[in-house]
């Protein structure tokens, strides 16, 4: 591999760092293009649904502890069914936020609508 100079290889960093210069055939079509990729990205809305899996988890839970005190009449199991609950929503909600946090989870869960106009 031949050595290049320090001048050849300024020359051409300022050469690849120059602007194009474009006719203004293609200075339209550029715009033109531009437009439509803005008006396509102000059609969608974005709905995040990160907090759809704490919610969901917290439903089931009180759920099934209320099913329970439907079932069971031994108040110390109803009173383990409603506490098992609280404490499995606390953990459940602290998941979600811990998923949201460091792992990305509002960006992942993230549902993109077309709006009509």
């Amino acid at each position: 591999m031949a050595q290049r100079s320090e001048h050849e290889l300024e020359a051409l960093l300022r050469d690849a760092l120059q602007p194009e210069v474009l006719d203004e055939q293609q200075l339209i079509r550029q715009n033109n293009l531009l437009k439509i990729q803005l008006v396509k990205k102000e059609q969608i809305r974005e709905v995040s649904l990160c907090y759809l899996p704490g919610i969901f988890h917290a439903v089931v839970l009180f759920l099934l502890a209320a099913a329970i005190c439907l079932l069971v009449k031994m108040p110390l199991v109803q009173g383990a069914a409603i506490l098992f609950a609280i404490i499995g929503s606390a953990a459940g909600g602290v998941l979600t936020r811990v998923g949201i946090r460091y792992f990305d989870l509002k960006k992942r869960m993230t549902v993109q609508i077309p709006t009509l106009r």
